[in-house]
């Protein structure tokens, strides 16, 4: 859990610098004006904002409808994805500017703008003894999920674990705002002695869990396919035996917002120190909350991430501990080997590909080339290398859009690296070879890691050994 890096300054130890007076002054000037009109013109503002992004940002809208593709594509058709993607630009928009008004908001307006369900849910938690956990998510106007406590007293007193904001001048306004209201932040660059002993004194601790945690998470299935998730809410209930409360946001109508509080994660008394297992029952509490209003989850961020180094790697675990999360995925992680005109005689090519299919219980194996040089690959595209490009990035095409989910991963092994420049124009940003140099564009990656490599030193590099 704990980062042995270099520890970053926090804001309060930097200097503040021009650049710092001039997006704080931007910031408090905007968010003057924003006052001056009725709370539904502000979040009409805010789809418009949410629109003029879905088309100008081209890169954050391939990570959303991947996402979406990911989590609803066997239930979807594309056009429903392309459709839920839009509004989803729509919504974090409007959720966007409306948090900027909706942070001075007083209580008989947060009233006014905040219906709560399930707050019974919250009552029977506290009833166990302790405090309370409760797992956030990045659903709906975040900065109301600071003010709660206002119209949920469940939650008195009220705390949350923040993250620092870089401009010093609004970190300070933010921290100032959340003292006035009553509620108590800890960073995460402090340790967790005092959020511990927050929650033993019968408080509230808010954690948003949802993002993609790295190596510092742990790996499970979240929608079916594995990722990180953080295992945090896991450790604070070991550490002090408190329920984890799920607490979910989505919109209404322009300016108003329903909070449901969903009942307690149910940990089994024989798992209550299982990290792991606690971790997964958070991750199925997070995709109920998802799948109950999905236009209004920030799905920008990258929830199922390839990583640039070690994409075939399962972030969060040691091998040896991830054989059961594998088994838990009911999503492939899906990859493409691209072969070229390997025979049966590329005995090196076999091995390599073996040892890949062999890596993870979760994989999709698909090879592409002119001949399926591997019997046991779960699909085969065959490709002609001396076929015009058009032809094969429009077969390439075709197989991306036939799958319910995107590729995760390609990977060229072909000797002269024919096969990167195909899958980067037929749209693939995840491409990966050991031979030669690749001049890709825009996110597309192409790495050249080992000197003359071996095609086992190649896979070795992208993760296949801890």
């Amino acid at each position: 859990m704990e980062d042995k890096s270099t520890p970053k300054k926090s804001p309060q130890s930097r200097p503040i610098t021009l650049e710092h007076r001039l997006v704080y002054g931007i910031y408090r000037v905007f968010e003057f004006i924003l006052k001056l009109f009725p709370m539904r013109l502000v979040c009409l503002t805010g789809v418009g904002v949410g629109h003029l992004s879905y088309h100008l940002f081209r890169d954050r809208k391939q990570t959303v409808i991947r996402n979406l593709r990911i989590a609803f594509g066997e239930e979807m058709s594309r056009d429903e994805i392309k459709q839920l993607a839009r509004k989803t630009f729509h919504q974090s928009g409007s959720n966007l500017i409306a948090s900027i008004r909706t942070s001075s908001f007083s209580e008989s307006q947060l009233h006014k703008r905040i219906e709560v369900v399930g707050a019974e849910n919250l009552d029977q938690a506290k009833e166990q003894g302790t405090g309370v956990i409760c797992l956030l998510s990045h659903m709906g106007n975040w900065e109301l999920l600071a003010q709660l406590h206002i119209v949920l007293p469940g939650l008195v007193p009220p705390a949350t674990l923040y993250r620092p904001i870089d401009n010093p001048l609004i970190d300070s306004l933010i921290k100032r705002r959340r003292g006035s209201e009553g509620t108590q932040l800890f960073s995460r660059r402090d340790g967790f002695f005092k959020p511990i002993a927050h929650i033993k004194n019968g408080g509230s601790l808010g954690v948003l869990g949802d993002q993609h945690a790295g190596k510092q998470g742990m790996a499970v299935p979240l929608f079916g396919k594995l990722t990180s998730l953080t295992n945090l809410p896991a450790i604070l209930h070991r550490r002090t035996g408190a329920c984890i409360v799920p607490i979910s946001m989505a919109s209404t109508t322009p300016g108003k917002w329903r909070v449901t509080v969903h009942s307690a994660v149910n940990i089994p008394a024989d798992k209550k120190s299982d990290t792991l297992h606690i971790t997964s029952l958070c991750a199925d509490a997070y995709e109920t909350m998802m799948r109950s209003a999905p236009a209004d989850v920030f799905w920008m961020h990258g929830y199922w991430k390839t990583g640039r180094r070690g994409p075939l790697k399962i972030d969060g675990l040691q091998r040896k501990k991830a054989l059961s999360q594998e088994a838990a995925a009911t999503k492939p992680f899906r990859v493409i080997v691209y072969t070229g005109d390997a025979t049966l005689e590329s005995t090196e090519m076999i091995q390599c590909i073996d040892e890949l299919k062999n890596y993870r219980s979760d994989i999709h194996l698909t090879t592409a080339g002119k001949r399926r040089i591997y019997p046991n690959c779960d699909h085969f595209m065959h490709i002609e290398p001396d076929v015009q490009d058009i032809l094969l990035i429009s077969h390439l095409i075709d197989h991306e859009h036939s799958l319910p989910a995107p590729v995760d991963c390609v990977l060229d092994l072909s000797t002269d690296s024919s096969g990167a420049g195909l899958f980067l124009k037929a749209g693939y940003t995840h491409i990966f070879a050991p031979h030669g140099e690749f001049q890709g564009k825009r996110t597309a990656m192409y790495f050249a890691t080992i000197k003359e490599p071996s095609l086992s030193d190649f896979l070795v590099s992208l993760g296949t050994e801890d």
